[in-house]
């Protein structure tokens, strides 16, 4: 009778969207085998830096997309990470859902879709935390592969600030980042977070001597990439007025944080630019902020195709 209970209760789980901190986000549905989809492995979310998953109790990270996908017959699931970390923490953390994901649900291996830094934390934890033999691919969506001009300047400003002050190399990073960690760690919901570190990571610097010569791709996975791209500054996408100018200076064509020629992973399957007429893919609207929002842009239709490329490919 105990038996039959568990049971139960584990069928209930699969059958219904089910949300919590420890576990993310995780929805299903039964399995219909005319769904467009439907992959031979669940697909998995990565969300970026700065905010995740389920937020105040509420975030929609990828807003609406997952449930698009489970329309079709996808089952997907969603890491709640730190929003503010090093990328160890975050791929520890990440691998440490995961692995229960697939328990739950019998999964052999998993499809890894990552916005921002969340293409970054799943190549490790591919790479270092030995996850390439459960991962069938890797698709990054505006991820900073190579790191981003906008951590570069945030680091030129503190140690300029060193200069000018006369203090020691590191007090000023010091000093903001315990102040953004006290704000993700007491008000956000972050567990014991790195602010500092998570800057230093994403820098260019690290990113292209540090972190890519020692994480690389792993053999066993098919990795691709997107980037978005805006054309011009406008209310829609104005917090990125000081950024988008200058990454540009520095880097080309960028979406506000990260360029295209950083977002460049394995496959580049190319830019996502919107409607002419519009403004352009910012980092973001392409994941369906704010509240899907983005003329000739729609995010769940977006991650859609690129599932439905994933089942037609063998994944």
């Amino acid at each position: 009778m105990f038996r039959k209970v568990i049971i139960a209760l584990v069928l209930i789980l699969l059958a219904l969207p089910v949300s919590s901190s420890a576990m993310g986000s995780f929805t299903a549905q039964k399995e219909d085998n005319s769904k467009k989809c439907k992959t031979i492995y669940p697909v998995v979310f990565a969300h970026g830096f700065g905010f995740k998953e389920g937020m105040l109790g509420f975030l929609d990270y990828f807003y609406k997309v997952e449930e698009a996908i489970v329309a079709e017959g996808g089952v997907t699931f969603t890491p709640t990470i730190n929003a503010m970390d090093n990328v160890e923490n975050k791929a520890k953390s990440f691998k440490e859902q995961v692995e229960k994901f697939m328990l739950l649900t019998g999964a052999e291996k998993v499809n890894i879709i990552g916005h921002s830094h969340g293409g970054i934390y799943t190549r490790y934890a591919i790479t270092m935390l030995g996850m390439e033999d459960v991962v069938a691919s890797h698709t990054s969506i505006d991820a900073p592969q190579r790191g981003s001009s906008g951590p570069d300047m945030v680091l030129e400003m503190c140690q300029a600030v060193n200069n000018i002050t006369g203090s020691a190399n590191g007090t000023t990073e010091n000093i903001v980042g315990d102040i953004v960690d006290a704000i993700y760690g007491n008000i956000l919901g972050d567990n014991n977070p790195n602010s500092e570190q998570n800057c230093v990571e994403l820098s260019t610097d690290y990113m292209q001597n540090e972190f890519n010569p020692v994480v690389t791709d792993s053999p066993k996975v098919y990795y691709q990439s997107y980037a978005g791209v805006i054309k011009y500054i406008s209310p829609s996408n104005s917090w990125a007025m000081l950024l988008w100018p200058a990454i540009g200076l520095r880097e080309g064509a960028n979406d506000g944080a990260v360029s295209e020629f950083s977002a460049k992973w394995g496959n580049y399957r190319g830019k996502l630019k919107g409607a002419w007429w519009s403004n352009g893919v910012d980092h973001i609207k392409v994941v369906g902020q704010p509240f899907g929002i983005t003329p000739g842009f729609d995010a769940p239709e977006f991650y859609t195709d690129v599932v439905r490329e994933l089942v037609t490919t063998g994944y």
